[in-house]
């Protein structure tokens, strides 16, 4: 990817969901608060403190919202449709670099009016093919966990 270009991300969320517990469909419909972190980093900066890198990139909301909480993580809020909740961004890119994003697990998730029952957690797994993730591991290593190869995927911008 080069300078100047937009990657555009879409995460979708269906509303109806299998308990891992009892295996019971559950309808998640009008959830109170799910949002979750896309936290971004320059790899080459990665066992650094100063590893942020959300502001390399530029946002452009489509579907739900992206927003600014601290310099190493943004904010996703979802939007939600007849059968799903939906995030659907743009991120043009503004420094070159490698770079890591991680989306991780989305606890405590209620719907309106049930903040007490009804509690439930989702484990976010990226079904992309290709992650890209040997420009971490070229840097680093094979030092990333199977936890967060399901949530993280890595890009080039030139």
């Amino acid at each position: 990817m080069n300078i100047g270009d937009t990657l555009y991300l879409n995460w979708e969320i269906p509303k109806m969901q299998k308990d891992k517990n009892t295996n019971k469909v559950i309808n998640f419909s009008d959830l109170g608060n799910l949002g979750d972190n896309f936290i971004i980093s320059d790899i080459s900066k990665f066992k650094s403190p100063k590893r942020e890198a959300a502001y390399s990139f530029s946002y452009i909301n489509i579907y739900g919202k992206i927003y600014s909480d601290k310099n190493l993580a943004k904010q996703l809020q979802f939007m939600e449709s007849d059968s799903s909740y939906c995030v659907k961004v743009g991120l043009m890119l503004l420094k070159a670099g490698s770079y890591i994003f991680t989306i991780p697990d989305i606890p405590n998730v209620y719907r309106n009016g049930h903040i007490r029952c009804g509690v439930g957690n989702y484990a976010v797994l990226n079904s992309n093919i290709n992650k890209h993730l040997y420009l971490f591991e070229d840097v680093w290593g094979p030092i990333i966990s199977i936890y967060d190869r399901n949530q993280s995927f890595c890009i080039k911008v030139k």
